[in-house]
């Protein structure tokens, strides 16, 4: 799977609606199409990417976590680059469902840069 595909499924398990876009684009031989075109945060763009694993959750019981914090909290958690780091993300919100919720609700708070 692309770093552009995990950051598509990390919008829709956290409920991000994609944007509209409308576009234009001009073919070779002159002719002009226009349109719409579904656009979602990129996670790996530099500045989403510093802010998803630096954004902080409170949970129920007042701690606060940073989504770092939580994946390492009790597993052996390792990414070698971003791509790693969204799958490990994307797992642990499908398997740990107290903390996912809360990190799935954080994701979905924040504001992030669309491509």
């Amino acid at each position: 799977m692309t770093t552009k595909d995990l950051s598509r499924e990390l919008c829709e398990v956290c409920g991000i609606e994609g944007k509209y876009l409308e576009y234009t684009t001009e073919t070779t031989d002159g002719c002009v199409n226009s349109g719409k075109k579904r656009v979602f945060p990129n996670f790996t763009q530099p500045e989403n990417f510093v802010r998803l694993i630096e954004l902080r959750f409170t949970t129920k019981r007042g701690d606060v976590f940073t989504v770092v914090e939580a994946l390492q909290n009790g597993r052996c958690f390792t990414f070698a680059d971003r791509k790693s780091f969204l799958e490990q993300l994307l797992d642990y919100i499908f398997t740990c469902e107290n903390f996912g919720e809360y990190i799935k609700h954080a994701i979905k708070s924040e504001v992030w840069l669309y491509d």
